[in-house]
């Protein structure tokens, strides 16, 4: 079976809740980069990739959901590209500390974690991914 449909992201707690998905092991930008090698392959994003209103030193956790071109090759879509450049360049920006630096709590992030999911939920509902 072929999929259509794919979540990449860096958060293990939504992976086993997925019909389809790619862990990324890594940051929000490295699961950015991973979407963006997607769409060079004429994938196409369903969600944006700064969900949430969400700095990036406040949520360490990303998850982005993307579709297959029926037909190969496919043209690369340039709203989806011009998007996760955007996302890139924002996580680029000087900052005053990393997320890596911040040094959140276990606890913390797992609610970030949880976070991430929660707010992707709907949209892997809509698109029959979601797994109880």
């Amino acid at each position: 079976m072929s999929v259509n449909v794919l979540l990449v992201t860096n958060n293990a707690r939504i992976v086993g809740h997925v019909s389809s998905s790619r862990f990324v092991e890594g940051t929000a930008q490295d699961v950015f980069v991973a979407a963006r090698d997607l769409v060079h392959q004429g994938w196409r994003l369903l969600t944006h990739p700064l969900y949430g209103n969400f700095r990036p030193l406040q949520q360490p956790f990303r998850s982005v959901l993307l579709q297959k071109p029926s037909l190969f090759p496919a043209p690369v879509d340039m709203d989806s590209l011009k998007l996760l450049e955007e996302a890139l360049a924002f996580h680029a920006l000087p900052k005053e500390t990393s997320v890596a630096d911040a040094g959140f709590a276990s606890n913390t992030l797992e609610d970030l974690a949880f976070l991430d999911m929660e707010l992707m939920k709907e949209s892997l509902l809509r698109d029959r991914l979601w797994i109880p």
